[in-house]
């Protein structure tokens, strides 16, 4: 979707600061999830709009995700843009009020046979107080909203292949292949007037998950994308 969408709050800074009046920035973003894939453009841009009446101050910084099917992934940041395998320029800006900036995306790794996953922190800061600033009368409390991105780099050949075993109430839900997938619906059905859905989540190459099942018997759907690829599993 071209659309501009507030994405999903990553994490949240709070800052002191003076001013005299309650002017905001607010930060929209046009995507929140990046798939680059082997052999395809290995550039994107993200588009970052200042909906707010005062100017945007922020700071970028990426990251490299070791071992994402882990239940504690090991998280990696790339401080040396010379020898970093995926580029987020410029890594410093400032959006004016109401202004569009551009921040490109580039990778510069080759896919391996698994996907390698990077998240990209897109922070606000307050700008410093400049010396013997007679306009700041007023000590107040500014929270500042930061969002992260995800970008995957897919293998050669990607697919999500999943193994699922049903035992009882519990669903185990294996992905054997060798990419990423969004479980984005599951439903349990008796017969096709009767089902109940699950809640689904990202399931990445090598995890497994355990889903509590309504009933212990019925036929179980699952509606799972790969990047813009969907696809209906019936098990």
């Amino acid at each position: 979707m071209s659309s501009i969408i507030k994405l999903c709050l990553s994490f949240l800074a709070i800052s002191i600061f003076l001013s005299s009046n309650t002017l905001s920035a607010d930060m929209l973003l046009n995507k929140g999830i990046l798939n680059f894939y082997a052999g395809g453009v290995i550039r994107d841009d993200i588009e970052i709009t200042n909906d707010g009446e005062e100017p945007l101050y922020l700071s970028i910084t990426t990251f490299k995700i070791n071992n994402p099917e882990n239940s504690k992934p090991e998280r990696i940041e790339m401080t040396d843009p010379r020898t970093s395998e995926l580029l987020a320029s410029p890594n410093k800006m400032i959006v004016s009020a109401g202004q569009k900036k551009i921040l490109r995306i580039i990778v510069r790794e080759a896919p391996s046979t698994v996907d390698q996953v990077y998240r990209i922190k897109i922070m606000p800061y307050s700008p410093p107080i400049k010396a013997g600033d007679t306009t700041k009368k007023q000590v107040g409390v500014k929270v500042l909203l930061g969002y992260e991105l995800l970008a995957f780099l897919r293998p050669p050949n990607h697919q999500a292949k999943l193994k699922v075993k049903q035992e009882g109430k519990t669903l185990k839900v294996t992905n054997e292949g060798n990419t990423n997938t969004i479980l984005r619906n599951i439903k349990q059905c008796q017969d096709k007037d009767h089902c109940q859905e699950i809640k689904g989540k990202r399931l990445y190459a090598g995890q497994s998950i355990d889903l509590k099942l309504p009933q212990a018997e019925g036929k179980i759907i699952i509606y799972k994308s790969v990047g813009a690829e969907f696809s209906l599993e019936e098990y």
